[in-house]
């Protein structure tokens, strides 16, 4: 169907049909009559729609329906500029898309970070767009979930996740010790941690030394010890330590790990050898 006819037509389109057109066109006369559309989905569907022109997606900014409003939010070619009207918008739900979004400038994402809605503060502690500095503060916000937030994030100093080793809030520390960037040593210290959960997720995390996936391997609680067997870097010895545990899930975990490991070294001896 050519522009001709579909735009003689647009006036007699159904709904689905309307909503099928704001979806998949790129041409912008067409995302632009539709956007004044009186269906709000519709309107919605072009404010999704990655082709609609940046000066299109300023007005649909304003829209009177907030889902309007969150579409332009979460669209990845919505400029800062715009993005940083809405993060005064009224609605939680185009915050919180604005936070997610990538192009979100530095000063927004500073605002949003004290936004009275603790969803949204986390929402910025997750993003790895959002910079040191903000999350050096979102480390200490009043709200567990934020700080566990921080925990998560990928982007993270290692000194923050040193402070926040320390966090009385166990979740907290748990995320710490899940996460990739944490020290050797900072992980050594929370595989001492009071918390079981704390110790399983030392066990978990691939860059725990050697040294300690042995503590832990003595462990008095069978999830840590677990966890142990499922690392990809416990040795043989205390795979076969493990292999003879108490509990069941330890055993199998331990014995599984062992085969793979077997096969693997099976595999490398029978590479052939390409030095000469």
């Amino acid at each position: 169907m050519n522009k001709e006819t579909i735009l003689s037509k647009i006036g007699k389109m159904s709904e689905k049909e309307l909503k099928d057109l704001a979806r998949s066109t790129s041409d912008v006369e067409i995302l632009d009559i539709l956007a004044e559309n009186a269906n709000c989905e519709v309107r919605c569907t072009v404010a999704k729609n990655k082709n609609t022109p940046v000066e299109l997606l300023a007005v649909l900014a304003y829209d009177e329906d907030y889902w309007v409003r969150w579409a332009v939010a979460g669209n990845p070619n919505t400029p800062p500029e715009t993005l940083a009207l809405l993060i005064n918008d009224d609605e939680w739900w185009v915050r919180r898309a604005v936070a997610k979004n990538e192009n979100t400038p530095k000063k927004a994402l500073a605002m949003l970070a004290k936004d009275e809605d603790t969803g949204i503060r986390c929402t910025v502690a997750n993003s790895k767009n959002t910079p040191a500095e903000i999350l050096a503060t979102l480390a200490n916000d009043e709200h567990e979930g934020v700080r566990e937030g921080v925990a998560y994030n990928e982007k993270t100093p290692f000194e923050l996740l040193t402070m926040l080793a320390q966090d009385k809030d166990s979740h907290v520390r748990w995320t710490v010790a899940l996460n990739k960037n944490t020290s050797v040593g900072e992980l050594a210290v929370l595989a001492h941690d009071e918390d079981r959960d704390v110790r399983s997720a030392v066990a978990a995390n691939e860059n725990t030394s050697v040294d300690v996936l042995v503590m832990l391997a003595t462990d008095e609680d069978y999830h840590v010890r677990e966890a142990v067997a499922e690392n990809k870097n416990t040795p043989i010895e205390t795979l076969v330590f493990l292999s003879k545990d108490n509990n069941e899930w330890v055993r199998e975990a331990a014995e599984d790990a062992l085969k793979d490991k077997i096969l693997l070294q099976r595999k490398e001896k029978g590479k052939p050898n390409m030095e000469r």
